[in-house]
């Protein structure tokens, strides 16, 4: 996935939703695909889950992941990613 670096002066959620963007530009999170849960990406990542949360809250404010109420959190089916 992509690693949360304590030496970076971006906030952790900034971080997080960087990263996120990062691999929808890659290709390695596709549109129509599942995000990790708040939960999941922050034990992997560990940290608080309220952090991934922002940065979740972030990217679905801006279309680039949508909520599926009762189903989850998924790439947006057009993602507002800068093409690299």
């Amino acid at each position: 996935m992509f690693e949360i670096k304590s030496s970076d002066a971006a906030p952790i959620w900034q971080q997080i939703e960087d990263g996120m963007r990062r691999m929808i530009a890659l290709g390695a999170l596709m549109p129509g695909d599942a995000v990790p849960s708040v939960r999941d990406l922050a034990r992997t990542l560990r940290v608080n889950p309220n952090t991934v949360a922002r940065a979740y809250q972030h990217l679905t404010d801006r279309g680039v992941f949508s909520v599926r109420r009762g189903d989850g959190t998924y790439v947006a089916d057009d993602p507002a990613v800068p093409k690299r």
